[in-house]
């Protein structure tokens, strides 16, 4: 929200309170639609989220991973790939900011130095 995002949380558990962690129980309920989501959920969930972000109309998504699986799922990409979402199939987010922590910069410095920058 700091870098001029309108961030809006999605949470199925959520009772519409704004003020509350998660404000919205689906992407289909948030006016106007959203263009991207960031999704951090486990993995076997993905597909189904990816699948209400098809339906809500976004059209890009990033899977969120920081150690481990993360939130990607072959599922999940294959089912975005085939829909024409423009997918970032794990990574942190942190990594590409310029005045993040440092220790994102330097998980992102190793990515780019191993060749292993997403493109």
């Amino acid at each position: 929200m700091k870098r001029g995002y309108d961030a809006v949380p999605v949470n199925p558990a959520a009772n519409g309170n704004r003020g509350t962690a998660a404000a919205n129980a689906r992407l289909q309920d948030i006016a106007p639609a959203v263009a991207g989501a960031l999704i951090m959920t486990p993995p076997k969930q993905s597909e189904s989220v990816v699948m209400d972000c098809a339906a809500a109309g976004v059209g890009r998504i990033w899977l969120y991973r920081a150690v481990g699986e993360g939130a990607v799922s072959k599922a999940a990409v294959g089912f975005c790939k085939a829909n024409g979402i423009s997918v970032v199939p794990g990574y942190c987010p942190y990594m590409f900011w310029k005045d993040s922590a440092f220790i994102h910069r330097v998980h992102g410095f190793l990515l780019q130095f191993s060749g292993g920058w997403p493109r």
